[in-house]
């Protein structure tokens, strides 16, 4: 049962017998059938119900709970459970929603490694309140936002001078190539690459990676980065084919023109918006 390692409290601690009809029924700090500080009674003030340990006891002078003891309102209300069986030891909310609020500031939750700020993430008191996920312990710090939610859609936002990347994968599989790495590079290109040869799992930038398109800041569309051999397979850009001549209208799109290919004749046709038809070039 929890513990209490000095003597005013000890006037609040009861036999379980005592106290087991209470289990449904009493709010207070609970083990097992035992409630061993009763709220609202003794050492707690019906004006200001608070429990807390004065900076002048021993550093000894600790409130333990044993094994699977909890603090809540009640055995099957909202409660913190505390648990030493898996590892590290678990505290998990049970029956009960987490609500984190600051009256000013960021509320947020930080992930730490050896006393180490590695991840934090939370609403950004200073940014509109979005949702960030950043690198160390400050939402927006040094090391950057790399994702945020503003109201309207997800971002990720790649700190410093690195680029943004989505990696999407069909398995994580340490032989997986069936990976594709969305790219937006510091000079505003945006690339996919596939990955054609892997060292590790997924998520992983390692491995061989060939750039299949890229649009670049002035808004060319580049297909590869070399040419291909005469006797290449793949590495080609495909348009629509009908066998016959068309004679629908496209669709306008502004600034933009219509392609295909026509298998019965051999011929390429192009839908000048100028004369509003088909034009064609022969092919030999």
């Amino acid at each position: 049962m929890a513990t209490n390692s000095f003597a005013p409290w000890t006037k609040n601690i009861r036999p379980a017998a005592q106290k087991a009809w209470k289990q449904s029924n009493s709010q207070g700090i609970y083990k097992g059938v035992d409630y061993v500080v009763e709220a609202l009674e003794g050492i707690m003030d019906p004006d200001n119900p608070n429990l807390g340990l004065s900076d002048d006891l021993p550093a000894s002078a600790n409130f333990t709970l044993a094994d699977d003891g909890w603090i809540g309102l009640g055995a099957a209300k909202g409660r913190m459970v505390f648990d030493d069986t898996p590892t590290p030891d678990t505290l998990t909310v049970e029956d009960a929603a987490l609500h984190i609020n600051r009256s000013a500031g960021d509320p947020t939750i930080t992930f730490d490694i050896g006393g180490t700020n590695e991840w934090v993430m939370g609403s950004d008191d200073d940014d509109s309140d979005y949702f960030k996920i950043s690198k160390g312990g400050t939402l927006g710090g040094t090391s950057g936002d790399y994702h945020f939610y503003d109201g309207y859609g997800f971002a990720i936002i790649a700190p410093e001078a690195n680029s943004a990347r989505l990696y999407l994968a069909a398995d994580d599989a340490d032989d997986a190539t069936d990976v594709y790495r969305i790219e937006v590079g510091a000079a505003g290109e945006f690339v996919i690459d596939a990955r054609t040869a892997t060292v590790g799992p997924m998520p992983d930038n390692s491995g061989t990676w060939t750039e299949r398109l890229r649009i670049n800041s002035g808004g060319s569309i580049i297909i590869g980065t070399a040419a291909i051999a005469t006797s290449a397979t793949d590495g080609f850009l495909y348009i629509p084919s009908m066998p016959g001549a068309p004679s629908g209208t496209p669709t306008d799109i502004s600034n933009l023109s219509a392609i295909v290919h026509d298998t019965t004749n051999n011929r390429i046709y192009l839908y000048d918006h100028v004369s509003n038809a088909w034009a064609y070039a022969a092919l030999t």
